[in-house]
This record gives C-alpha cells, sequence and structure tokens, in this order.
C-alpha cells in the first residue's frame, strides 16, 4: 500500500463556493504491480543492460540488497534508479544466478527476486 499526499478541491457551482484540502491518498499495490527483468546481459547494446524494477519510480524511498549465491551481500543502496548493471565497485559479477530483495521503505512487502548475468560477446 502506498500513501501521497494530495490536494483536492470540491466546487459547489450552483452557490458559487469551492473549498481546498490536503487528502491522504491511499494506493492499493498488489504484488503482480511489481516485476523485474529476471536476465541481464551488460554489453551496452541498450537490451537488459540494467536490474529494471517496474513501478520503482513510486518510492524514492526504497533500498535495494543483491546477494550472491552464497548469501553475501553484494550491493545496498537506498533510492535505487534502475541502473544496476551487474557490477560491483566498477568490476564485472561473473555469470551467475544473483537474489535481490527491494524494501520499498513504506510498509509495502518487500519484493524479492533473482537475476541472471549472462556475459556475451
Amino acid at each position: 500500500m502506498g500513501l501521497r499526499n494530495i490536494t483536492a478541491t470540491a466546487t459547489d457551482a450552483a452557490n458559487n463556493v469551492s473549498a481546498s484540502g490536503k487528502v491522504l491518498s491511499v494506493m492499493i499495490i498488489s504484488e503482480g504491480d511489481f516485476s523485474a527483468n529476471n536476465v541481464l546481459t551488460p554489453n551496452g547494446d541498450g537490451k537488459n543492460d540494467y536490474l529494471i524494477i517496474k513501478n520503482l519510480e513510486l518510492y524514492p524511498n526504497n533500498s535495494i540488497r543483491i546477494f550472491d549465491r552464497a548469501g553475501r551481500l553484494l550491493f545496498n543502496v537506498r533510492g535505487y534508479n534502475n541502473d544496476w548493471d551487474g557490477s560491483i565497485n566498477g568490476s564485472p559479477l561473473a555469470e551467475d544466478t544473483y537474489y535481490y530483495i527491494i524494501d520499498y521503505g513504506n510498509g509495502v512487502k518487500p519484493f524479492k527476486g533473482f537475476i541472471t548475468i549472462i556475459r556475451r560477446k
């Protein structure tokens, strides 16, 4: 569930009266609203070069953690912007499957998934 502040205005045209106020809007989001590519082929061709999480822009306080098969934390960032290219500190990771957890930062159930890196020339 996402929460947003919005301004609502009501108008009574018959009496020429209007009023505005802040309202807390609740967006009901299901797990199906979150998805990600599960193959990364970071070769610069513009296709599957980055781990892209659908609807992530709605959650600017998000964080992502990426782990290897042994459960070691490889990557951890707050405010992920769909820009991870399969490298850590500028060094490309080996072809393998990696696991991630996205925390949306607002009470939405964390999204878990995997990404397989394939390096082809």
